[in-house]
């Protein structure tokens, strides 16, 4: 029983950073329309820009999240060493 409630704790900890970046596409794409250059053709400011190519990311790191979670990608494996791999300490120490 407590691996199901892990389960769902996990997915609902997901959900809120999904959350989390759905919130700050938002704000970007918000931030898009307001520093939109006003001249057809004109490629905008730094500002526009920036904000532009981090509402694309933000989009594409959500859109990861969901495809990799549809995949299977967050289930737990039976085996404990496997599915705690970044709890293992690498060549470096």
């Amino acid at each position: 029983m407590t691996g199901t409630n892990d389960k769902q704790e996990k997915k609902e900890q997901r959900d809120k950073w999904v959350g989390l970046l759905n919130a700050g596409w938002m704000f970007h794409q918000q931030m898009v329309k307001e520093t939109q250059p006003t001249i057809l053709g004109d490629a905008g400011s730094d500002d526009h820009l920036f904000h532009k190519a981090l509402s694309v990311a933000i989009m594409d790191a959500m859109n990861f999240i969901r495809q990799v979670e549809a995949m299977g990608w967050f289930d737990d494996s039976e085996d404990e060493e496997e599915s705690d791999i970044l709890s293992i300490p690498g060549p470096a120490g």
